[in-house]
């Protein structure tokens, strides 16, 4: 029989180091292995950071960009018969604006909401109509059409071309009638709650608004029916009274 030739031994210390460059390579492989997962996970948690600080930037740009266009400021028209105060958000070219007109007895101050809301996507000019809270008028205006031609001198100093009226109320009933003076100006008619036409004289109507006014008690809102609007409903009784007894 042929004899099996025996394999070599190696000698213990070679194979010690053979064991060891195996252990050696093993573990730079595993290092190695484990680089690129770090390396993924930092490029995909970097690309997170990068699009949630870029998202974040933008969102506070937007909201700063929607505060300043809802912010509101004061402006001030001396015409030859009355004074005109009025807020307005900022004008853009590319918007006609909003012409807002308030209720019987008030001003805008108790709009301050709405007008904030409908400024982050509309140009709005919101004017205290004549004898009403800031602005003056130095005679009586008894009727609709009498505050519409003020009006008109107001919007002629502001040099409007083109506006939507939104009319509250009276501020309707106003809305209305200068709708019918100048057709060609105005782009649409929004009336909330409004009173029509025709209409007996202002005079005749305070009774009716005062009930109007006592009705605003049952609003959800307890700041705007216990403070708002009686402060301005009651600056404007007694600067109507003022006015009356100047004039006696």
């Amino acid at each position: 029989m042929q004899a099996i030739a025996s394999a070599p031994t190696i000698p213990d210390a070679e194979l010690k180091k053979l064991q060891d460059t195996r252990a050696k390579t093993k573990t730079e492989r595993h290092q190695q292995r484990t680089y690129i997962i770090l390396e993924k996970v930092s490029s995909t948690l970097w690309d997170c950071y990068y699009y949630i600080t870029v998202e974040v930037i933008y969102q506070v740009i937007v909201n700063e960009v929607v505060v300043l266009k809802s912010q509101l400021t004061n402006h001030r028209v001396d015409l030859q018969d009355c004074t005109i105060f009025y807020q307005q958000s900022r004008l853009e070219s590319s918007l006609i604006p909003i012409l807002f007109l308030h209720g019987w007895g008030i001003s805008t101050e108790p709009y301050q909401e709405v007008l904030k809301l409908l400024a982050q996507h509309h140009t709005i000019i919101a004017p205290d109509l004549p004898s009403f809270r800031r602005s003056t008028y130095s005679g009586l205006l008894p009727d609709y059409l009498s505050y519409s031609k003020c009006l008109l001198s107001f919007l002629e100093v502001l040099d409007l071309q083109q506006f939507h009226l939104v009319g509250h109320s009276f501020g309707g009933g106003i809305a209305i009638t200068l709708s019918t003076l100048v057709p060609e100006k105005v782009r649409s008619v929004i009336l909330v709650d409004s009173t029509g036409l025709p209409t007996p004289s202002i005079p005749e109507m305070i009774p009716r608004s005062a009930i109007e006014m006592t009705a605003q008690i049952f609003l959800p809102r307890r700041r705007l029916k216990l403070v708002d609007i009686p402060l301005v409903f009651s600056y404007n009784f007694f600067s109507t009274q003022e006015m009356s007894f100047k004039d006696c």
